[in-house]
């Protein structure tokens, strides 16, 4: 069934169904761990301080995802999941996890994201689309239900100059700036506070018996305002639609509720003229009758319903008068905030190699531990079989990986579907196992670097080699990119190659580069193309050059006392060694392509 969908609903739905997983495991997760810090601290933890703790959950719900850090959640989870077994999906390679599918430059070396290479099911896409349904009509239903509210707090009547003038008295005392309008209410039992960049005041009739009693009021709603709650309200608001189904959320909503109003408790009995004991009645006498819809808008009442409000009056009535904490303290507090919400809200930090530098010994070494490994775990790539697989043989072996998870190719390195097709073909495969993309990029700036330095007097040659030299680190960088490539496909793949595929990519990479070879001879005016036996013998020739120089190299390095050249003497002459063996097969090779050429003619 998934196959018949669209490639678009099966991508998008992968990235939704992603998101729900990371959301309610971190954010689940998240809330366990939140839960047992404020018991541990229950009697020393402010209010505000553990309000600002749940409302980082409730973040986390929502964003999942963030940049990555050594020091946090996700790394720990990270580092631990590493130690568990896992068990791979048949076919497919890792979960998709769209924090990290980004991909990088050329010279970034970006860390591969592993992605499934099999779509999700038709199920999970319709399940998917369910789900997002159900909650865009939520969505709908709960903006209108709160529009129609505001409309309705709109046409209340204003209040009377005395009420507003100690509403703007309240203000400056809290150092609101942004003076609230005030809406008198006939039906509300509690005073609430609506908006944030226009708000307003909606205080009901019975507030007004007691001026201390109505004066303390407005210092609870006002601190609503100045602590910002409005915008934690719709982040409540968001969460609580966009995973509606999902319990936990609804338990953080509460527990948000909870210590904001506690949180605007404490600041009303230290700014108002109630005692607690007065102040606990009032709550009593606001209680919020329970509305019968639940898709109606509920503003965050003062007192709220009776199923919050024992607890708070028992937290009003336990907790000591304790006197204005020192600027400290609050540093201190914002502090220990910001620290547990980079904790909590940053992702996995990026397992990055800087053991690697961009030198040509550093490639080598990288690229013949990458071959003895290959060799080790997956012997089908020699496919000469003397037991030691060449840079030339690896190539079929890892495009036939790369067509076998396709789909994950596409999706974790779109650049490598040259053609946007949504597919990976076989020369695509090559080109991207080769890092020929990333290659170009290189190239032309060697263009650029030659062009140059002819135009400053410089002869052929001379420009050819200030090309080279200043390409060097670049085309390093490039090669570990690659390597970096090829690595992953090691460490992601969960199924072996067959033989018959490596050897029938062999084939194909042998005619794709005789096609390509005429197509260049053509676009150079040549006329025909070259035999299979010239383009060997010329590529032996340069082989046999650069043994030589490498040779006389090591020769002249071997003359020093130094312990430094003895050293590289060594690695040069393993390389002249490495380099006679591909040699050797080579000339075989051309021996026997001029062998069927002269049966041919």
């Amino acid at each position: 069934m998934s196959e018949a969908l669209p490639f678009e609903y099966q991508a998008v739905s992968a990235l939704v169904l992603a998101w729900l997983v990371r959301a309610l495991l971190f954010g689940t997760l998240l809330a366990g761990l939140t839960w047992l810090l404020t018991r541990a601290t229950r009697r020393s933890l402010h209010p505000a301080i553990e309000c600002a703790l749940w409302s980082i959950v409730l973040l986390k719900f929502v964003i999942p995802a963030g940049p990555g850090s050594s020091l946090s959640l996700a790394s720990i989870c990270d580092s631990l999941s590493r130690y568990a077994p896992t068990v791979a999906p048949s076919g497919g390679l890792a979960e998709l996890d769209p924090a990290q599918a980004i991909t990088a430059g050329a010279f970034d070396a970006p860390h591969p994201v592993a992605l499934p290479d099999r779509q999700p099911p038709g199920w999970a896409v319709l399940l998917t689309g369910l789900y997002a349904t159900g909650a865009a009509v939520l969505l709908v239903l709960r903006i209108r239900g709160y529009r129609t509210f505001v409309a309705h707090c709109h046409g209340l009547p204003a209040a009377g100059r005395g009420v507003r003038q100690l509403v703007a008295h309240t203000c400056r005392r809290l150092g609101l700036r942004r003076v609230p309008a005030v809406r008198i209410s006939e039906d509300q039992a509690a005073p609430f506070v609506l908006g944030t960049f226009r708000p307003f005041l909606v205080l009901p009739r019975r507030q007004f018996v007691r001026q201390d009693e109505l004066e303390t009021v407005i210092v609870h709603e006002l601190t609503h305002l100045r602590r910002g709650d409005m915008f934690v309200r719709y982040l409540q608001w968001l969460a609580g639609t966009l995973l509606f189904f999902w319990p936990v959320v609804a338990w953080v909503n509460r527990r948000i509720d909870m210590t904001r109003e506690h949180a605007c408790d404490a600041w009303a009995l230290r700014h108002g003229r109630l005692t607690a004991g007065q102040y606990a009645r009032v709550l009593l006498n606001a209680i919020q009758p329970r509305r019968l819809s639940r898709l109606a808008y509920q503003p965050a009442c003062m007192a709220g319903t009776s199923s919050n409000i024992e607890r708070r009056i028992d937290m009003i009535l336990e907790s000591p008068e304790s006197p204005p904490r020192r600027r400290a303290w609050g540093l201190l507090a914002l502090a220990f905030v910001l620290a547990w919400g980079t904790f909590a809200l940053t992702g996995a930090a990026k397992d990055t190699d800087t053991d690697w530098a961009p030198t040509e010994e550093d490639v080598e070494s990288r690229a013949a531990a990458l071959l003895a490994r290959l060799i080790d775990e997956h012997p089908v790539a020699d496919l000469d079989e003397d037991g030691e697989v060449t840079r030339l043989e690896s190539y079929p072996f890892f495009i036939s990986v790369a067509m076998y998870n396709n789909g994950s190719i596409i999706k974790a390195y779109p650049e490598a579907d040259l053609d946007s097709d949504g597919r990976l073909e076989f020369e695509e495969a090559y080109d991207w196992v080769r890092g020929h993309p990333l290659m170009k990029e290189v190239k032309l700036k060697g263009k650029a670097i030659y062009g140059d330095a002819l135009k400053e007097g410089a002869t052929e040659d001379e420009a050819k080699k200030r090309a080279k030299i200043e390409t060097i680190e670049p085309r390093m960088a490039v090669y570990h990119v690659v390597l970096e490539l090829r690595e992953w496909l090691l460490d992601e793949m969960n199924t072996d190659v067959l033989p018959r595929k490596v050897v029938a990519a062999n084939a194909k990479i042998e005619k794709l580069e005789q096609e390509r070879k005429a197509k260049w001879a053509h676009k150079k005016g040549k006329k025909g193309m070259k035999t299979k036996s010239d383009v060997l013998a010329k590529k032996a020739q340069g082989m046999e050059h650069k043994i030589a120089e490498l040779r006389d190299k090591a020769a002249e390095l071997k003359d020093s006392d130094s312990v430094e050249y003895q050293e590289k003497a060594k690695k040069l002459e393993a390389k002249a060694d490495h380099l006679e063996d591909d040699l050797v097969k080579i000339e075989a090779k051309l021996a026997k392509a001029r062998q069927a050429e002269a049966e041919k003619n």
